[in-house]
C-alpha cells in the first residue's frame, strides 16, 4: 500500500487542473452560440440551463466556464461585445432571489459579476447599436433599458406602468439611428423613434398575440425590417408601420425562433425554427429548408465565408462550411445531458443511459482507450437504467418503464426477462457475485431478486424507497434508501443498520479495511463495527453535504469522495482526505464516482449534466 499512496499522492499533487479531462458523451441541447465579430475563431455557447462553454479555435474544441448560475437559472440571451470581445454579457431569470438579471465577464466569460440595477429583474434579449457599440439596449419583465457605456450603467427607457411592453423578448437598434429601438413582447411588436421619449405599437399585419421572438432590422435600408414569431416570419418594407407574413417552407414550422441576415449578402437570411432551419436567398419572399434541427441561434464566422454555426435542441452545436448545405458536430468538449448511472463493462467499456423528456431514450458506449462515445438506440421505449454484468463478459441488462432486457452481446441483442409485477420503473439494478446470473432491482420501496434469469422474482419490501445498491466487499451488498442503509450477504436476509446520520438524507457507501463510511448530507460517516454505530470522520467532509463516494476495486485503502464539486481522495481507508479537483473547476454538483481500472487506472466523476470527467491516477 506504501507504493500506491506514494504514487496517489503523486498524481493529486500534479496541477490537478491540467489532469482532468472532459470524456463527455458530448452534445445535448444548445441556447445559444456566438463568434467573436474581432476574433471569428473565438466563441461562446451557452445552454438554457445556463452552462456556458468557450472555444478559441472556431469551435473545434471547447472548454466548460465556471458560470456561477450554471444549472440554477435559465439563460436567456448571450452577447460579445463587437468591439471587444473579453466583454460579454448574460441575460438570466431564476426562481432564486437575487439571481435573476444582466451578468458581466470583462475576461472572455471566465468570471462573472451581477451588473447593478437588474436585481431579481429577468433579462431575455440584448441588443448592441451597430453605430456604436458603446450603444446598448436590454429587454426585461418590465421593458427596455438602455446603456450608453456598453453595458455599466443602464437607464430605463420604456414607461414601467405600460403593461402592455411587458415583457421584452426580442430588442432591435435602426442600425444607423440610436434612437430607434424595436422591442417584442410574447403578444405586440413596439417601437421608439426618440431614444424612448415615446412609444407606439406596430402589430399591424400580425396574426393577434404573436410571440415576437427575434427583430432584424435591415443593415442597408432601415426601413426593411423581419421579425420572426411563433405564428411565423414577418417582414415590413416601412419601419414596422405594417408587416406582411412571409410564406414560410413546407417542411418547417411557423414558429421561428431566430432570425439573422447574412453578413455579406443583405437579400440571405436564415431562421431557426422549431422543425429546422430555413434560408431566403430572395430578402424572405422564397424559403427553403437547410437542416433539420431546431434552432434557437445562428451565428457567422467571417472572415470564413459560407461558414455557419447553430445551436440545437438536441444536436448541439453544429458547424457548416458551405453556407448550410451540409452540417457536421462541433460538440468536442460541449456537453447538455441528463444521463443516468455510470457502469463499467468486463471489458473495461464505459456505459451510461440517456435520460430525455421525450419518449424514446438511448445510451453510450466508450470502448475502453476509445476517445468517442457511440450512441445506441434503447431496447425499448424510456430507458431507466442499464448495468452491465461483472461476472460474464458481454452480459447487459436494461430497464425500461413497463420491461427488463437482457444481452448476452454487449447490446446489439437484446431479450425480454419476465418483469416483476409492478416494479417499473427500477431505479437501480446490480449483478452481485453469488451467482452468475442473479439480478437485483430496486423499484420504490421494493427489491426484487432474480437467480439464473429465471421467470420468479422474490420480493422485499423495504420501509422507504431505494436510493441504489453498492457492492461492497464480495459477497456484501448493501441497499441505500433515503436515510438508512441495509446490509445482505445473500439476497434473502437484510441486516439494518443504525442510522449513520439521523436526520441526514444517505447519498452512497464504501467499504475500506473493516470500515464503512457512508456520505450523507451532514458529511462523512464511519463504522468499524459492522454498521451497529457511526462516527464523524471529521477532517475537510465534516458536516459538508457528500454527495458521492467509492472506493478502489484494487487498492482497499483508497477511497474517493465528492461534496458538491469538490473531490477528494483518500490513501488510508478515508482516514485522512486531500483535495483533488482545482479551485476553478467548472463542475458544481457530482452524481458518481467511480475508479476504471487501467494503465493508468481512471477516476471517473459523472456530473448531473455536463458529462463524465477523468483523472489518471497513477503512472504508466
Amino acid at each position: 500500500m506504501g507504493k500506491w499512496r506514494v504514487l496517489l499522492m503523486a498524481a493529486v499533487c500534479l496541477p490537478a487542473g491540467a489532469q482532468w479531462k472532459a470524456l463527455g458523451p458530448f452534445g445535448g441541447p444548445a441556447a445559444v452560440v456566438q463568434t467573436d465579430p474581432s476574433s471569428p475563431d473565438r466563441m461562446l455557447a451557452g445552454t438554457s440551463n445556463a452552462l456556458l462553454y468557450r472555444s478559441r479555435d472556431g469551435g473545434g474544441s471547447w472548454e466548460s466556464l465556471p458560470f456561477p448560475l450554471q444549472l440554477r437559472a435559465l439563460l436567456h440571451t448571450l452577447v460579445i461585445h463587437p468591439a471587444n470581445g473579453n466583454l460579454c454579457l448574460a441575460g438570466i431569470s431564476a426562481e432564486t432571489p437575487g439571481v435573476s438579471g444582466l451578468w458581466r465577464s470583462e475576461d472572455g466569460g471566465w468570471t462573472w459579476q451581477p451588473v447593478r440595477g437588474f436585481e431579481n429583474l429577468p433579462v431575455r434579449a440584448i441588443a448592441v447599436f451597430r453605430g456604436n457599440p458603446q450603444v446598448m439596449a436590454a429587454g426585461t419583465d418590465t421593458g427596455v433599458f438602455q446603456s450608453m457605456d456598453a453595458g455599466l450603467a443602464w437607464t430605463r427607457i420604456s414607461p414601467s406602468e405600460n403593461r402592455q411592453l411587458q415583457p421584452v423578448v426580442s430588442v432591435a437598434f435602426d442600425p444607423k439611428d440610436g434612437n430607434v429601438v424595436y422591442a417584442g413582447t410574447p403578444h405586440l411588436p413596439w417601437k421608439t423613434i426618440d431614444g424612448g421619449s415615446s412609444w407606439r405599437s406596430i402589430p399591424g399585419g400580425m396574426i393577434d398575440d404573436s410571440d415576437i421572438f427575434s427583430i432584424v432590422v435591415d443593415r442597408n435600408r432601415a426601413q426593411r425590417v423581419f421579425a420572426g414569431a411563433c405564428s411565423g416570419i414577418y417582414r415590413s418594407l416601412n419601419g414596422g408601420a405594417g408587416w406582411s407574413r412571409l410564406a414560410g417552407s413546407n417542411e418547417a414550422s411557423y414558429r421561428t425562433y431566430t432570425l439573422v441576415q447574412d453578413p455579406l449578402y443583405e437579400n440571405v437570411l436564415l431562421a431557426g425554427t422549431s422543425h429546422g432551419m430555413v434560408r431566403s436567398a430572395d430578402g424572405g419572399a422564397t424559403w427553403k429548408k437547410i437542416a433539420p434541427y431546431a434552432t434557437h441561434s445562428i451565428a457567422f464566422a467571417l472572415p470564413h465565408i459560407g461558414r455557419i454555426f447553430i445551436a440545437t435542441d438536441e444536436a448541439g452545436i453544429l458547424r457548416s462550411d458551405d453556407n448550410g448545405k451540409s452540417w457536421t458536430p462541433a460538440n468536442l468538449g460541449f456537453c447538455n445531458r441528463r444521463l443516468g448511472r455510470l457502469a463499467i463493462g468486463g471489458a473495461g467499456a464505459l456505459y451510461t443511459s440517456a435520460i430525455h423528456d421525450q419518449a424514446e431514450g438511448g445510451y453510450f458506449v466508450l470502448p475502453k482507450d476509445a476517445e468517442e462515445w457511440s450512441e445506441r438506440e434503447a431496447p425499448g421505449k424510456q430507458l431507466t437504467m442499464l448495468t452491465p454484468s461483472s461476472a460474464i463478459s458481454g452480459t447487459m441488462y436494461a430497464a425500461t418503464r413497463t420491461s427488463m432486457l437482457v444481452s448476452r452481446d454487449a447490446g446489439v441483442e437484446w431479450a425480454r426477462l419476465t418483469a416483476p409485477t409492478g416494479a417499473a420503473p427500477v431505479t437501480d439494478m446490480l449483478a452481485p457475485p453469488w451467482t452468475p446470473e442473479t439480478l437485483l432491482a430496486a423499484a420504490g420501496s421494493r427489491l426484487f431478486v432474480n437467480r439464473a434469469s429465471t421467470k420468479a422474482w422474490a420480493e422485499l419490501l423495504f420501509a422507504s424507497p431505494l436510493r441504489s445498491l453498492v457492492a461492497l466487499d464480495a459477497p456484501h451488498i448493501a441497499a441505500v434508501t433515503q436515510f438508512d442503509i441495509f446490509l445482505t450477504s445473500d439476497g434473502e436476509s437484510w441486516q439494518p443498520c443504525a442510522p449513520p446520520a439521523a436526520g441526514s438524507e444517505v447519498y452512497g457507501i464504501a467499504a475500506s479495511r473493516a470500515r464503512l463510511i457512508a456520505a450523507t448530507g451532514a458529511g462523512l460517516r464511519v463504522s468499524v463495527n459492522g454498521c451497529r454505530s457511526w462516527e464523524s470522520a471529521g477532517g475537510p467532509l465534516d458536516r459538508s453535504t457528500v454527495q458521492a463516494i467509492c472506493r478502489h476495486p484494487g487498492r482497499p485503502s483508497v477511497v474517493f469522495a465528492a461534496s458538491y464539486g469538490r473531490i477528494y481522495a483518500s490513501a488510508d481507508a478515508g482516514v485522512s482526505w486531500q483535495r483533488i479537483s482545482p479551485d476553478a473547476w467548472p463542475v458544481d454538483s457530482v452524481k458518481q464516482v467511480v475508479v476504471a481500472p487501467g494503465a493508468p487506472d481512471r477516476l471517473l466523476v459523472l456530473s448531473p449534466q455536463q458529462g463524465v470527467f477523468a483523472l489518471p491516477l497513477s503512472a504508466n
